[in-house]
């Protein structure tokens, strides 16, 4: 359920900070964040429920976490 309602935010925010990046607005390297979040949310359900591999999801989690810092953490410069 949770699922249903927290991708299309991530797809919203993702979308928004790429068509900024795309338009000059912002640097690559903000967007960059975003994509290896949405890259790691959509590889752990077939990691953790296809593969039975909580070693990797938890690794997965962790880069999913990591990037919200990162994403968060303003740009010096």
């Amino acid at each position: 359920m949770v699922w249903q309602i927290l991708y299309p935010i991530i797809l919203v925010s993702f979308g928004f900070v790429f068509i900024q990046a795309a338009r000059g607005k912002l640097s690559w390297m903000v967007a960059l964040p975003f994509a290896v979040n949405l890259a790691a949310n959509l590889l752990f359900t077939p990691i953790q429920f296809g593969m039975r591999n909580l070693p990797m999801a938890a690794v997965d989690i962790v880069i999913v976490w990591g990037t919200i810092i990162w994403a968060a953490t303003p740009a010096s410069g």
